[in-house]
């Protein structure tokens, strides 16, 4: 069994995982954004060890070693995802509050469109 195999392997372990606890704990599916998120987040942590290991990494993190370059890309793909993420919240949330939604279930039910339902009925 190479390596290679044995990566795929992982990776569909991993996202199984993800489906099961999305489904499970949050009664939700994996959007692209959630596969994001979820690579980068594994990208910084294959790395964990090499910043860990290198005294005062924080002054390396512009230079331009490879591993330094990797953490940049994943830190700032998973900043942009979340980013956009809050962002989509945010405007449904804001949907749900105007006048012309509050009759329309438009927003998905989350905790602060809930709060903001219970408060307009």
């Amino acid at each position: 069994m190479g390596g290679g195999y044995g990566r795929r392997r992982l990776r569909r372990h991993d996202a199984l995982a993800l489906q099961i606890t999305a489904r499970t704990l949050f009664d939700t599916e994996v959007t692209p954004e959630i596969h994001v998120i979820n690579d980068q987040v594994n990208v910084i942590m294959d790395l964990y060890n090499y910043l860990v290991a290198m005294p005062r990494a924080e002054l390396l993190l512009n230079s331009p070693l490879p591993q330094m370059r990797r953490f940049r890309r994943a830190k700032a793909m998973l900043d942009a995802a979340v980013d956009s993420m809050i962002r989509a919240h945010r405007s449904e949330a804001a949907l749900a509050k105007s006048p012309v939604s509050r009759n329309a279930a438009i927003c998905s039910p989350c905790s602060c469109c809930l709060a903001t339902r219970k408060a307009t009925v």
